[in-house]
């Protein structure tokens, strides 16, 4: 088996259907934990964590493996490890998810198989443990399900000192928001000219991002392919629905300056 360092390294655990807190669909929270859990992944990153290991399960391990292979395009040191609990994991999976399985699999640095047998559901309860046994943090999406293989590996965890970071309870904020624009965006989970956030959006500009909360939203609509967001500085950003441009425009401001 592999030997990693364990203060340089990551794994994840997560629940396999990712929910809101009331169970609500919503159609842009995906969107926010891939924003949300980059941004968590980049801070590891300057902490020093070089090591990253997915359980592949679907849901959120494919999910943070996949983020974790966008993050390595930037930073070369970067590894995946890909704990894999019996031979066949995926084969029940459907064939959209067979597909992203065999990508993370082939992309990732190394593969630990952890039985040498076919489906064996104690296989599940070792992967886990040997992904405690070679990190030093957690990262889960634990929505408290009782008796999930997610809380009993975050209990785990605690209690053999590993720092443990919930996505679930990070995003609290965001379930709670009942603001009309983050409504009205539900139509658009596809869009890439800006950022879904737990406090809102995320536009690119400057060569960096800028938060824009759902409370400073005054207006939004649709023009043409472009959702026209108005905020209570009456500051207007254009963001194509069709492509990854957005502009600013500051001229009301500068009109009442």
């Amino acid at each position: 088996m592999m030997k990693t360092i364990k203060e340089k390294t990551v794994a994840f655990t997560g629940n396999r259907t990712l929910t809101t807190s009331d169970n609500r669909t919503d159609a842009n929270l995906e969107n926010v934990i891939r924003t949300e859990l980059s941004l968590c992944l980049e801070d590891c990153y300057r902490e020093g964590k070089r090591n990253f290991i997915s359980g592949m399960a679907i849901g959120w391990d494919m999910l943070c493996a996949e983020e974790v292979l966008k993050l390595r395009k930037q930073h070369s040191d970067i590894r995946l490890i890909v704990a894999i609990p019996f031979q066949g994991q995926e084969l029940l999976y459907s064939e959209k998810d067979k597909y992203r399985y065999k990508v993370i699999f082939e992309a990732a640095d190394h593969q630990e198989f952890i039985t040498d047998g076919d489906y064996d559901k104690e296989a599940y309860h070792k992967r886990n443990d040997w992904m405690i046994a070679n990190s030093s943090e957690i990262i889960a999406y634990d929505s408290g399900k009782p008796r999930s293989g997610t809380s009993s590996t975050v209990r785990k965890a605690r209690l053999a000192g590993l720092e443990v970071l919930n996505m679930y309870d990070e995003l609290k904020s965001y379930f709670a928001i009942s603001h009309f624009a983050k409504q009205y965006l539900q139509r658009f989970p596809f869009v890439t000219s800006f950022r879904y956030g737990r406090e809102g959006l995320l536009f690119y500009g400057d060569q960096q991002f800028i938060p824009v909360p759902f409370t400073n939203i005054k207006t939004v609509e649709l023009s043409g392919e472009y959702l026209v967001f108005t905020l209570a500085n009456d500051i207007t950003y254009r963001a194509s629905i069709c492509s990854g441009e957005c502009l600013v425009d500051f001229w009301k401001t500068t009109a009442q300056a």
